[in-house]
């Protein structure tokens, strides 16, 4: 939870109701086998440990606003657009010393990166394994032929294989290509290529 005020431990400490301190951060909660109240930890009991971490100076990110004459930051909204569709999002951070406002929102635009890539990495695994859930029949019709069945079945399941990643590339690249269009058009283009022989290969 926030705590506020220049010594924010003292006041978690003084927070922490119903427990016995053990350390200056530590508490325990009678809860041992023994049961009934005891002086010091016992097997079974609840451990508390409290962690702050605090510095001498914060940098952040935010708007201005009073309430009830004490200056406080909130999220503003930034970003936005008609077209493409865009939803405005609301920014706030926080960094520890004293950061450059260019050096936070360059850590911002780092993280929004890393996760576009993980999503966009999910996405094409996941369309690759709905292809090839969509064609997994095939690759087991093989056994009905004697004999050369297995050896046929194994080789259905790498065709089988290869045509459902080349259906998740085609569709994963038409669908990138066209959130790139409107950003870095070239890029979009190239994607729509890939696309479309990703397509045909598949065909």
């Amino acid at each position: 939870r926030s705590i506020q005020g220049m010594r924010p431990l003292d006041a978690a400490v003084s927070d922490v109701q119903g427990w016995q301190r053990t350390g200056p951060r530590s508490f325990y909660q009678n809860a041992g086998l023994n049961g009934g109240f005891h002086a010091t930890p016992q097997i079974g009991d609840r451990r508390l440990t409290l962690k702050l971490f605090t510095a001498e100076s914060v940098s952040a990110v935010g708007a201005q606003s009073s309430v009830g004459g004490v200056g406080r930051l909130k999220a503003f909204a930034a970003g936005g657009s008609a077209v493409p569709p865009c939803d405005a999002r609301r920014v706030q951070a926080y960094r520890a010393g004293i950061v450059d406002a260019d050096a936070i929102f360059d850590d911002l635009q780092a993280e929004v990166d890393g996760m576009t890539v993980v999503f966009r990495i999910l996405a094409f695994v996941i369309l690759w394994l709905g292809f090839s859930l969509i064609g997994g029949p095939l690759s087991v019709t093989p056994h009905l032929f004697p004999f050369i069945g297995s050896w046929l079945a194994g080789l259905t399941r790498c065709i089988v294989g290869a045509i459902a990643f080349l259906c998740a590339l085609s569709w994963w690249s038409l669908f990138t290509a066209l959130a790139y269009l409107f950003y870095k058009p070239l890029l979009g283009l190239v994607l729509l290529a890939a696309a479309a022989a990703a397509a045909a290969a598949a065909v």
